[in-house]
């Protein structure tokens, strides 16, 4: 495992994984996800796409500078579009990000869309899990890889960047974490 990230996998051959591990018991997860496990989601996906968001937050800084810095005085002032953009811009990421937090929140609260109430069993032949709408079932087989951390792990879909959310806090048994990471790692390569 990687000294940095205890949840990574290890960096060895890439086909030292194989499709025929096995759990050695089916996994049970119950409940509700919490905000903590999103947003500790986002947190993980951050990280792998920190350069991006680096980039962005840059270019978003250098406009913000630009508009302010390199226009005349008379000209920004005297231009009320200008001044405006000078203003806004700022405020419309924490202004974003405060809104996606209400609508978690909300969706909390009434337990709908990811927030609802699911038992999912992880077994031999893929995932299972049940709803009050239906169950669904996807193989092992449709995912291609894996991101952790200590308390979630994303399993990516084969043909998208689509992933499932595999919280530690929905484990119906905690000695169920150990077991699924070393399965994972077994089985796929980390992202």
């Amino acid at each position: 495992m990687n000294k940095h990230n205890p949840y990574s996998a290890p960096k060895n051959d890439p086909y030292a994984h194989t499709e025929s591990a096995q759990l050695p018991r089916d996994i049970l997860l119950a409940g509700s996800m919490s905000i903590q496990d999103v947003l500790r989601t986002q947190v993980l996906i951050l990280r792998r796409r920190w350069p991006y968001a680096v980039l962005t937050l840059g270019i978003y800084i250098a406009f913000v500078l630009t508009l302010g810095l390199f226009t005349p005085s008379d000209a920004l002032f005297g231009n009320t579009f200008m001044l405006l953009g000078l203003v806004i811009m700022p405020a419309i990421l924490p202004f974003t990000l405060f809104m996606i937090f209400l609508r978690l929140k909300r969706d909390a609260k009434l337990k709908i869309g990811i927030f609802a109430a699911t038992e999912t069993r992880l077994t031999t032949n893929g995932i299972q899990t049940s709803k009050g709408e239906g169950d669904a079932s996807v193989p092992w087989s449709s995912f291609s890889q894996f991101l952790c951390s200590e308390h979630v792990v994303l399993l990516f879909l084969t043909e998208s960047n689509d992933h499932l959310i595999v919280a530690r806090s929905k484990l119906v048994q905690s000695e169920d974490w150990s077991i699924l990471l070393d399965f994972l790692h077994l089985r796929f390569p980390s992202k």
